[in-house]
């Protein structure tokens, strides 16, 4: 289906079925006729980035995630 910790289905992107090269086609297909949609996607993508998957915000959940487990290890 996808990476759905990045896509959202009809938010920042489409998720298709694996091996469904007919529904592949036709989400390229309309990617390619609707301006307004792939923008939307665009932004969508970029904030969702920003928001979820900047430097900063990675590094503070490993950090979270090492203070967790060496909390339960010792």
């Amino acid at each position: 289906v996808g990476c759905t910790e990045v896509v959202e289905d009809g938010f920042n992107g489409f998720l298709i079925p694996v091996e469904d090269s007919k529904i592949l086609s036709q989400k390229i297909e309309e990617l390619l006729e609707n301006d307004e949609l792939r923008e939307k996607f665009a932004l969508n993508g970029y904030k969702k980035t920003i928001v979820n998957f900047s430097s900063h915000i990675v590094v503070e959940k490993y950090i979270e995630y090492y203070k967790y487990f060496i909390s339960h290890l010792l």
